[in-house]
């Protein structure tokens, strides 16, 4: 089951119930036409009895004929604007999103849904003719739409917020089916992004939801995800293979379900290949998946897997073909494309075709480079803990409620009691109010203090390699230069070849002199970083250094200057080390620039080290104290033998 039938599910759970205000009858089984039929002969005088056949219309036609039901949704809204109908303007403006919505007009259809939540919040307005409980209930509804919209949009973090209000409405009102839909929603889209513990999370609550709904096809999909989780994440492969089996349970006996039952074979294809190094396991599962796939994409995957056998077996010819066929078939799919160039890649070169190996090297690594792309997960994190706060908040507000109500029954017994109770709360809040105030204001000294003296080395280091820059430019500069010309009026009085041949040579190596004195001078301080900025300098930077890719997302505008330096210290000995220590052969170098902060990755596929173990040398203690006092953030993931991913974060301050 693809994402997106789950998606329409939340979409369609309260499809008919808003819709099925007419009094004449359901409009699920009210055949349209009758309904036109009595408004072209006795039109009703009543605006609320046709305000609802205008609205049995739009849903009785939005599938079949977009026309119309747009039509009577607008018919609807005018009487609604007219005569304060909050309920149907709700109930319009929804059809018209779910329209744009189908015809993937995606601004059009938000500018309806948020048409639609406006008027739903207006009903608060009117408590005695608009039920609490179908306020919310529409409420959940449009937040689930809204969600569905960023959704397939790829705004994941857009489309996790508004689940989570939806989410929060389910759990109000027990709503265990509409728990189940949102909680799986939600791991999908944290699985998408790679955060596996949050996926993880959500996927064994809606796991435990479809127990309670008697929901088979639900658990079946959760634990799909689960087995996704424990075989690409946590690497427990006899974990993921009772999860494969439980979902297996279900497909096999669920034809309309042949396209999850085959990428559940080929998780127990890739488990049996790599966890068990069972080939003919992982081929079975393979060929069998191959046997009832359809779509062009999910052919190529399994034939993917099929590649690998073969590859493990060093069959090189059956794997070369298999990943060829593969490619043929479909290579719309960046992972599974850059996969096949390295199967092909393995298969030419044990081959002895260096070429093709070669050539399929090549489209490996540039598929690679403009598929990279940083996932900051710090911050869907942060969303799930601002939800689960609120939800302590609401059950903290619940508490002080009670306790409120018992302290008004002991007010009656002794009153003075209460107040020298309440005399001693106040003071013992105030003395901690100003004991943290005290701590706070120690805490922020201490970090200014640290910030300044940071800021004081860096000035004097920018000063002293500008001093060092512009001497070796004016003065040794000069002096090369002058003994390059002095030289030269030599070579023209020099006649004999072999003192024109010395001369050339001195000629040469002054040459030389000068162009490392210049290389010396850009180094201690970039021409280019005063004149263009950092996006410029780390691009001449990068472009001198053969293993290296630059990558910059997001806004060019310049900013401090200061930092503009911090950044590129920070970028040129992150990238030095990688080239000196790690002896890496790629590195990928990527900026990006946000409003209020800038984000840097430098990755490498060097030798890697122990990060709980590593001795820290000056260059990366120097940067930690920078990033430390700049109260950045740097994050080191690297294993021996596995490459590094190092991460910093700098805030940027706006200035008027």
């Amino acid at each position: 089951m693809k994402l997106l039938y789950i998606i329409t599910m939340i979409l369609g759970s309260n499809f008919w119930t808003i819709a099925a205000e007419s009094g004449y009858s359901d409009h699920r089984n009210q055949k349209v036409d009758s309904l036109e039929q009595l408004l072209a002969t006795h039109p009703p005088t009543d605006p609320n009895t046709l305000s609802k056949i205008y609205g049995s219309l739009s849903w009785g036609y939005l599938q079949t004929d977009r026309a119309k039901s747009e039509y009577y949704c607008r018919q609807r809204i005018e009487i609604g604007k007219k005569h304060n109908g909050w309920s149907a303007l709700s109930n319009a403006y929804r059809v018209l999103g779910i329209h744009q919505y189908g015809a993937a007009q995606y601004d059009s259809a938000m500018f309806y849904y948020e048409k639609s939540l406006y008027a739903t919040e207006q009903m608060r307005n009117y408590p005695s003719k608009y039920k609490l409980s179908v306020i919310e209930d529409n409420l959940s509804t449009l937040y689930g739409s809204i969600a569905n919209l960023y959704n397939i949009q790829g705004l994941n973090l857009q489309a996790i917020e508004w689940y989570g209000k939806a989410l929060k409405l389910f759990e109000k009102y027990d709503w265990k089916e509409s728990m189940c839909i949102a909680y799986h929603n939600i791991g999908e889209l944290y699985l998408c992004m790679n955060n596996y513990p949050q996926a993880e999370k959500n996927y064994l609550l809606a796991n435990h939801y479809a127990h309670l709904t008697n929901d088979s096809l639900m658990g079946a999909t959760s634990m799909k995800g689960l087995c996704q989780i424990e075989y690409l994440h946590y690497k427990n492969y006899e974990k993921a293979l009772l999860y494969a089996d439980s979902a297996l349970a279900y497909y096999s006996v669920h034809p309309e379900e042949a396209s999850d039952m085959s990428i559940v074979l080929m998780y127990k294809g890739d488990i049996y290949l790599e966890g068990y190094d069972d080939d003919k396991n992982a081929e079975q599962y393979a060929r069998q998946a191959m046997s009832i796939l359809e779509s062009p994409r999910e052919q190529a995957q399994a034939r993917l897997l099929l590649a690998a056998v073969y590859l493990k077996r060093k069959q090189w010819r059956e794997a070369e073909q298999t990943a060829l066929e593969a490619l043929s078939i479909d290579a719309s799919e960046p992972n599974n494309t850059m996969n096949l160039y390295k199967t092909l890649n393995q298969a030419y070169t044990h081959l002895g075709d260096a070429t093709q190996a070669e050539q399929y090297f090549n489209r490996f690594d540039s598929l690679k480079s403009s598929y990279a792309n940083s996932l900051f997960q710090s911050t869907l994190t942060e969303m799930e803990v601002k939800y689960e706060t609120e939800k302590k908040e609401t059950r903290i507000t619940t508490l002080e409620k009670l306790a409120r109500r018992r302290l008004y029954l002991e007010i009656a017994g002794s009153i003075v009691l209460i107040l020298t109770g309440i005399s001693f709360l106040f003071a013992w809040l105030w003395s901690r109010q100003r004991r943290r105030k005290i701590e706070l204001q120690l805490q922020q000294l201490e970090q200014e203090k640290l910030l300044v003296a940071t800021q004081a080395a860096l000035d004097g280091e920018v000063q002293e390699r500008s001093r060092l820059a512009r001497d070796l430019h004016d003065g040794l500069g000069g002096f090369l230069a002058a003994a390059k010309f002095n030289v030269s009026d030599l070579q023209q009085d020099a006649k004999k070849r072999a003192a024109i041949e010395r001369i050339n040579n001195a000629i040469q190596l002054i040459d030389d002199s000068m162009r490392e004195m210049r290389r010396i001078a850009h180094h201690l301080m970039p021409e280019t970083l005063q004149i263009f900025g950092l996006k410029r300098a780390l691009e001449d930077f990068c472009k001198n250094i053969s293993t290296a890719t630059f990558s910059w997302y997001g806004d060019e505008t310049r900013f401090d200057r200061q930092l503009e330096i911090l950044c590129y210290r920070i970028m040129h000995e992150l990238v030095s080390n990688a080239m000196k220590h790690a002896k890496a052969t790629q590195i990928l170098v990527e900026i990006v620039r946000y409003s209020d902060h800038i984000a840097m990755t430098v990755q490498d596929n060097g030798c890697g080290f122990d990060v709980e173990n590593v001795q820290a040398g000056m260059g990366l203690q120097n940067i930690r104290n920078r990033i430390a006092a700049h109260s950045g953030i740097l994050l080191v993931d690297s294993q021996a033998g596995q490459g590094t991913e190092i991460s910093v974060e700098l805030k940027i301050e706006n200035h008027e």
